[in-house]
Order: structure tokens, then sequence, then C-alpha cells
């Protein structure tokens, strides 16, 4: 997943990681003017980039709250805004979502393969393009963004989880051989952490394990590893602050739930 990066000295580093998306994004408060035929001088910015549109359902606020003595829940801002809008590039491996309330980035593996482009790369594209979305907003008069959440997700496809034993991939989940039942043909799984000493508390990281498809028809499961919270401040240089220290702790959270064994297949460097 995160264990991919390019070499730091401290962080894992994989040849072939198994990553098959990566999100950066910000929640703001709701920008109301953000929709419809008002994004049209965004789209011409990025017709040349991203030549592709559709709309979709909006994305529901997530803001991390205090437990306070019960279960985590979410808390949103506003109504729920009316759409949300893709815009793809021609390979549809990058994807930028825009709704009056979220800004995301997305990298995602394509249909013909193609390697995982560092998250670096994914930094510097969500840089630019929350610079465009602000561009935008003081041209049009719109508003500023008054960020509340930043999160950044990885997305990592292990079909090994569907022919080998959980605890040969994922350090810690071990499942006896039972008599009756043998092993378990599929293996779910979720947890959450806090994440202590960064940004506004709380912070929180989100493991899951889940089993799909591949691009190609064949069964995976998915490892998706999630860190959000609210940064220091919103502006930009916090922000990216955030991103930076999320994705830290991705690569390392990621890295100790697998076993050495994925490791050497996935060439590990460092």
């Amino acid at each position: 997943m995160a264990a991919h990066e390019e070499p730091s000295g401290h962080l894992a580093s994989f040849d072939e990681p198994p990553v098959a998306e990566v999100a950066a994004g910000i929640q703001f408060r709701s920008l109301f003017g953000v929709r419809g035929i008002a994004l049209g001088p965004l789209r011409e910015r990025w017709r040349e980039q991203y030549p592709h549109v559709q709309e979709m359902p909006p994305l529901p606020p997530q803001i991390e709250a205090s437990p306070a003595g019960g279960p985590v829940f979410q808390l949103g801002f506003g109504p729920v805004p009316s759409s949300r809008y893709w815009f793809l590039n021609e390979d549809h491996t990058e994807l930028v979502q825009v709704q009056n309330d979220r800004l995301v980035v997305n990298w995602r593996r394509g249909s013909k393969g193609g390697a995982y482009p560092r998250y670096g790369a994914i930094r510097g594209l969500f840089a630019d393009r929350r610079a465009d979305l602000e561009a935008f907003l003081a041209e049009e008069t719109l508003g500023v963004l008054d960020v509340v959440q930043v999160e950044l997700t990885y997305i990592n496809s292990i079909p090994e989880l569907v022919n080998r034993p959980a605890d040969e991939v994922l350090s810690g989940l071990r499942w006896p051989q039972l008599d009756e039942l043998g092993r378990p043909e599929q293996v779910r799984a979720s947890a959450s952490f806090v994440v202590p000493e960064m940004g506004v508390t709380p912070v929180r990281l989100y493991l899951s394990v889940e089993p799909g498809t591949e691009l190609d028809g064949g069964p995976t499961a998915f490892l998706t590893v999630t860190v959000r919270g609210a940064a220091e401040q919103g502006n930009g240089d916090t922000t990216l602050a955030f991103l930076d220290e999320a994705h830290e702790h991705v690569v390392r959270s990621f890295t100790e739930v697998t076993t050495e064994s994925m490791h050497r297949t996935w060439k590990r460097t460092q």
C-alpha cells in the first residue's frame, strides 16, 4: 500500500507495491455556488488535462469526532450537496472530484496496469488542483476554502489473500484450522486507531480488509488504509504537511500489518 515510496531512510520502499488507488483530499465548509453551471470556468480550465466529466452522487461529510465515552461518529456541516463532479484524464487513471464541500484527487491503476507514480507525484497533483480550485473561486467570487478535514487513502489489491491463509499475508490476523469449517473462504476485518500528536485531536487511522474483484475480473482482497483529521490550520501549507505526516503513518502501518514473505513478493528494497 503505502509501502512503496521514495527512499527516505526510515520508510519501507517496494519495487512492486500492490497499490491500486490513492486518494488525497480535503473537506471544507460548504460553498453553495460550487455546483452545476457555475463550474463551467473550472471545466474549461481542466478540459485539456481532464477531457471527461461525469456527475455522481455526493459524498457525505465525514468529520472525526471525540468518542466522549461512546462510539465514534461522524458529524456533518450544512446540507448535503446535490452533486459531485468527476473530472477524468484520457485513460481514467487520474480523477479529480469536486463538490461544494470537497476536493479529492485520485490516482487509479488503469486496466492496462501502470506503475504507481509514488506519493510525491500525487502530492504535487493535489497541490496543483487545489491551487486551480482556489483561483477559480477567487475569479468567480464564490468564496474561500475553509478546510475542516484532510484525508489520505491508499487501497491495495492483494489477491494472495484469496488463495493463501490470511496469516501468511497479514500479521496478527490468524484463523485456526477448524475441524468442521476449515479455513474461511473470505476474510473481512476493520479497525480504527487514534494517531497521537498529529493535527487537531482526534486524528484517526482506519484499516480494513474486504474481498473484491480486480479490473480483469479476477478475485482479490483490498487492504485499505486511511488517515483523516483536521490540520492545525486549513491553509495550503498545513494541509500538505498533514498529508505528508499521514503518508508516513500509512506506510509504517501497511508495513507493520503485512508479513515479511509478502514484502519479498513486493520486492522490498529498504
